[in-house]
């Protein structure tokens, strides 16, 4: 998990540096911080992992191909997975989690 980490923020750092864009750099760094709420590991089942992981590849070959318009909708497709639909997920697993074991009487 942890080199999987660091080679996420590395594309992700990677991505705004091509962008040119001191202010992107800066925005993609505090928003994987806020998304991850200073936890260590990042909340993703194995199937979210797997939909980042070609949602990377994607991003980067639309990126190589200069298709700005492609490159623009698959970040953002990215961006809800990895946040909304993974905090979600952990939510919903805390939930069932919390109700499996909680006392008959409560």
């Amino acid at each position: 998990p942890s080199q999987s980490r660091e080679a996420d923020r590395a594309l992700h750092d990677a991505v705004a540096a091509a962008a040119r864009n001191d202010h992107l750099s800066q925005l993609s760094k505090e928003l994987v911080s806020r998304v991850n709420l200073g936890f260590s590991t990042d909340p993703y089942s194995d199937e979210l992992h797997q939909a980042a992981l070609a949602q990377h590849t994607a991003l980067v070959q639309a990126i190589c191909e200069g298709d700005q318009d492609s490159a623009a909708n698959i970040a953002g497709r990215h961006f809800h997975l990895t946040t909304s639909k993974a905090w979600r997920s952990v939510l919903r697993e805390a939930g069932e989690d919390a109700t499996a074991t909680a006392p008959a009487n409560v």
